[in-house]
């Protein structure tokens, strides 16, 4: 990766407060640990740092250039200043991606966009070099980190993009460009931020303007309406509702993976057997086969590229302990993917007891109270004990629709830990599920 100054101060509309034109810059980064002789620095600020403190730091370690937002005393050869740092590191990256002309497929939806991105590069693999996103690096600070480590080798791309504030999406579709783009689902998640349900489908359609092809979920509430206003050409997945690719004959076995014969077009092209919990795996799996046929895969190599899939951890992970087993979601959590965690709690085999861990979910605003009691009132009665995690989590003990064995509260994950010791037995099936910030998997490393 290479870039002239001049190439840079064009694209981000900055002005160059020292430095010449004809600088040539090896590589550009916002972290100053990991700069190397002749790179440029990006001083963003984030919520809670300034990169304008860490220039310093940059320049000891070999970058030879900064872009800032506040040039004074900035003792850097080259200095380029601009109005937001944040947004001209995505204006960077979208130079670079600019050089390559791969085709990105891009994913957004409420729930399931990892494990989605994750399938979809798995199945393009069986044929491309596949670049993809890193874990769930999706915001405006992930998204151009990956972008500038594409190269002349990859083939084709799949990136994640997530928002939690209006316009997010924009903004990185802007610099990403996708050919194809995917939405999962459209949820209750990140309602602080993005209002209402209605302000989550604005935010998530925003993915489809640059795009070619747009793939929606059949079985989505929201699929008619994203359909309606796609710019795209339009295909759709689903496995309850007719749609351009789908599943029948779906069986679950007892440890909850599924499989199913795959159609396209009402045809059947594959028997597929996922390695991976979760009947909503299977809409997962539908939007990859989407991108497959999209990219002219076989269908034997779609076959293998799902069941060949490694679900990320924590998301639905399965882990057998010493003497019970547990299903960890502690990744993340909102009402849906509550729901699915819970129907699979419910569904999955054991001889002993079910229990349900649930930690707050986080960012639903005024709505959350009512969220949180709806997730109570969802749990079935095969689930016998409940411990709850946070400060809102109380409240969906208070929409129980049946007696447990026993309910608890905690604030803390060591206290959860504290109080499941003493609630769980041999052969027992626990539920982990709550909000990043909870860090349930914390509870597990009393047990390991």
């Amino acid at each position: 990766m290479h870039f002239i100054i001049s190439e840079i101060v064009e694209k981000t509309g900055g002005r160059l407060v020292r430095g010449e034109q004809n600088t040539i810059i090896n590589g550009v980064s916002t972290d100053s640990r990991t700069l190397v002789a002749g790179d440029l620095f990006v001083a963003i600020i984030g919520k809670n740092f300034d990169g304008h403190d860490f220039v310093s730091q940059a320049k000891q370690n070999g970058a030879i250039g900064a872009v800032v937002s506040k040039a004074s005393e900035i003792s850097f050869s080259v200095v380029i200043e601009v109005r937001d740092t944040l947004v001209a590191y995505g204006e960077i990256a979208n130079l670079h991606r600019n050089r390559f002309d791969i085709p990105i497929v891009a994913i957004t939806g409420s729930n399931g966009k990892t494990t989605t991105k994750d399938m979809v590069a798995g199945v393009l693999g069986q044929r491309c070099s596949v670049f993809k996103s890193e874990k769930n690096f999706n915001n405006r600070i992930g998204i151009p980190n990956r972008l500038l480590q594409l190269s002349a080798q990859d083939e084709i791309g799949v990136l994640e993009i997530g928002s939690n504030q209006p316009g997010e999406i924009k903004h990185l579709s802007s610099i990403v460009k996708p050919n194809v783009s995917v939405i999962t689902n459209i949820g209750f998640s990140h309602l602080e931020f993005l209002g209402s349900i209605e302000g989550v489908f604005r935010e998530k359609i925003s993915i489809l303007k640059h795009a070619d092809l747009a793939i929606l979920n059949a079985d989505d509430s929201y699929a008619g309406g994203l359909r309606r206003e796609s710019p795209a050409e339009v295909v759709t997945f689903g496995y309850k509702n007719s749609a351009d690719v789908s599943a029948r004959n779906v069986c679950i076995d007892n440890h909850g993976k599924p499989k199913f014969h795959l159609q396209f077009d009402n045809q059947d092209v594959e028997e597929i057997h996922l390695p991976c919990a979760g009947a909503h795996n299977i809409s997962n799996a539908l939007a990859a086969a989407c991108v497959g046929k999209w990219a002219g895969l076989s269908h034997r190599e779609i076959r293998i590229g799902l069941e060949n899939f490694s679900p990320p951890e924590m998301r639905l992970q399965w882990i057998e302990l010493d003497y019970f087993n547990v299903i960890n979601d502690a990744y993340n959590s909102n009402p849906n993917s509550a729901r699915v965690a819970l129907d699979m709690l419910s569904n999955t085999y054991t001889k002993g007891k079910r229990i349900a861990v649930l930690g707050d979910m986080l960012e639903l605003g005024a709505q959350a109270p009512q969220l949180h009691f709806e997730v109570g009132q969802y749990i079935r009665p095969n689930v016998q004990a409940l411990i709850t995690v946070g400060d809102c989590s109380h409240q969906i003990s208070d929409g129980l629709q049946h007696k447990m064995a026993s309910i608890d509260h905690c604030y803390t994950a060591d206290e959860a830990a504290d109080v499941l010791r003493g609630v769980v037995a041999s052969e027992d099936l626990v539920l982990l599920k709550g909000s990043r910030d909870i860090k349930l998997e914390r509870i597990l490393s009393g047990f390991l």
